[in-house]
């Protein structure tokens, strides 16, 4: 599959998140980056060209007399006056900036009200003139025609939250998602009053030449325009002399006439009080823990601080104060950093598990202890998820290496007598745990899964698959670094990892091909799964969300955007965060893996 399609098909899904389940997993920007890759790739692609609407409870379709186009965006007030800068004839055109709300567009023409819909047939939804009222306070039924957005005002949000629910009982979170709650089909309920408030467009308009913008603070005019008690989510700007935006013409998507600026991610301010370190099979992650501070209805108290160098160049204390941004569902990554004036160096001389020595191997701190328990613990959970078994996660991992278990050898050589001599194991746990090792013993394990469960550093599942259907794992065995640098996309470090990890594995290989029925046929992850196997990303990652979904079902899982008790694998990138799902997971007892362990 190509990029172009992987990308319709993703866009596609975000879309369907969106605009009918009113349930989105990604942000505005993480979404905004996919459409301008797949714009890169072709921009006349129809994805980018369809125009969406929510669900409605409608009366039937009204064809708009002139057509209710969509807008363009931008995230960045460069990219909004490059716009600008483009469209102008001189420095003296005069454009009109007024607010994006963050609500439906709608048209009011007599007795008629109607959704954008499409662009060219909207949705009339007449029936709900009941519930709405002018931002004046008037009556809608005294304006003839308006064009304008549906909102529900902060104010109105607060006082009807606690009233309306989604049918599964949930509340709403969010001034928008219950007005799209209230428009949909038998959301609404006698009694709740005019709740809703239309907006005309132009409102809150002010103008400025070219010239003149750049003079704007814009910023501080979001600011002040984020703290009224309409909702929005950017600003406006548009030509001010309409026949020339007309003669610009439109997609059938967006006129060419205006450019919308979304706002960035909401942002909060806490203190950095202490550092929980987090051990994996390679390297020791900083996770900071600050005072709870909620932002867009979340608190947040344990931001990602990614890695040792990431400390270093932002030059953080503990008693520092630090703007954290939230995206969606992410995990706050540290925006900016305010020195305290009392500040604590952030220093770790041994490691959280072993106590032996850490060393700083840029960006990354490290044990240098190569028997330490904590990098065996992780890397034996590795090699137990790559191989296959399921149900054995690293609680009670710990408790087999505590009576001798240290590979997936002695693993697959366990007893059910061996098994129920483990701390809280009785007859049925043991039972069960012994029958999902032999389901393993006794299946089909291919030759990728074995260089995989190896843990050889840069070599995953996509990697070890990759390099078994060039050759078999017996010739990969005899190749030499100069051979293995030739296979394509394999460089000098991964080469010599590789060979190093095979010579040191060589008996240990040998044991676990005697032990198992070993299949050369590469197959995908999601072939060998029983049927599909859920994966759920969470916290803030290197790459955008939508990159690890669309490798997950590559590999045959299924991403879903919350944890349930039927949940296979949450990936985070700090598995000891106390984020709400890896909570929820923990409690169900749901597989936790880091990032890195998971890509391999």
């Amino acid at each position: 599959m190509n990029r172009e399609k992987e990308l319709e098909i993703i866009i596609d899904r975000h879309d369907k998140l969106f605009w009918e389940d009113n349930n989105p997993e990604i942000s505005d920007e993480e979404y905004h980056e996919l459409t301008k890759e797949l714009r890169n790739i072709n921009p006349e692609n129809p994805v980018l060209l369809k125009i969406h609407t929510p669900t409605v409870s409608s009366l039937g379709e009204i064809e708009h007399a002139v057509p209710m186009l969509s807008l363009d965006k931008v995230y960045t007030i460069d990219e909004w006056i490059e716009w600008a800068n483009k469209v102008k004839r001189n420095n003296q055109e005069i454009f009109y900036i007024e607010n994006k709300f963050d609500g439906w567009s709608v048209e009011k023409n007599r007795n008629i009200l109607s959704t954008r819909g499409d662009g060219f047939v909207g949705d009339d939804i007449s029936n709900k003139l009941v519930y709405i009222k002018m931002i004046d306070g008037s009556s809608v039924s005294s304006v003839s025609y308006i064009h304008g957005e549906l909102v529900m005002l902060k104010s109105d949000f607060e006082k009807i939250k606690t009233q309306i629910f989604r049918k599964n009982g949930k509340p709403y979170k969010t001034p928008r998602t219950i007005l799209t709650g209230l428009l949909s089909k038998d959301e609404i309920r006698d009694g709740v009053g005019k709740v809703l408030t239309l907006i005309p467009f132009n409102s809150f308009q002010i103008q400025a030449t070219f010239e003149a913008l750049k003079t704007i603070d814009f910023n501080k005019l979001i600011e002040e325009r984020k703290n009224a008690d309409y909702p929005i989510d950017g600003l406006v700007m548009k030509l001010a002399d309409i026949d020339y935006g007309v003669s610009l013409g439109s997609t059938s998507h967006h006129v060419r006439s205006a450019m919308a600026l979304k706002l960035t991610n909401p942002t909060g301010k806490t203190v950095l009080r202490s550092i929980r370190w987090s051990i994996g099979k390679h390297k020791i992650t900083p996770v900071g823990e600050v005072d709870p501070v909620e932002i867009s209805g979340v608190i947040v108290d344990s931001p990602s601080l990614h890695n040792y160098k990431y400390i270093i160049d932002n030059d953080i204390h503990i008693g520092d104060t630090l703007i954290v941004e939230r995206c969606g569902d992410i995990i706050p990554d540290v925006q900016q950093v305010i020195p305290g004036k009392v500040r604590e160096k952030i220093i770790l001389e041994s490691c959280p598990v072993c106590g032996s020595p850490v060393e700083y191997i840029s960006p990354e701190l490290v044990c240098k202890n190569t028997e330490c328990s904590g990098k065996h613990l992780k890397c034996l959970l590795d090699s137990v998820i790559r191989i296959g078994i399921e149900r054995l996660g690293e609680p009670t991992l710990e408790k087999l290496i505590s009576i001798g278990v240290s590979n997936l050898v002695d693993i697959f050589n366990l007893t059910k007598e061996d098994i129920i001599k483990l701390e809280r194991f009785g007859e049925s746990s043991s039972e069960n745990l012994f029958n999902e090792i032999q389901k393993v013993k006794c299946g089909v394990v291919h030759e990728w899964q074995i260089l995989a469960s190896l843990n050889v550093h840069g070599v995953g599942r996509r990697m070890s698959k990759m390099i078994l259907e060039l050759m078999s794992l017996e010739e990969l065995r005899h190749k030499t670094i100069e051979e293995l640098e030739e296979i394509k996309g394999i460089g000098f470090i991964t080469a010599y990892n590789i060979y190093c990890g095979l010579l040191k594995n060589n008996e240990y290989i040998n044991q676990l091909l005697e032990i198992l029925p070993v299949s050369t046929n590469v197959i995908s992850i999601g072939e060998k799964m029983e049927k599909k196997c859920t994966i759920c990303f969470t916290g803030k990652m290197p790459e955008k969300r939508s990159y690890y979904e669309n490798i997950a079902r590559e590999e045959g899982y299924e991403p879903v955007g919350r944890v349930t008790k039927d949940l296979g694998i949450l990936v985070c990138m700090d598995p000891d965060s106390n984020s709400g799902k890896a909570k929820k997971a923990r409690g169900y007892g749901v597989r936790i893996m880091h990032l890195d362990e998971w890509l391999g």
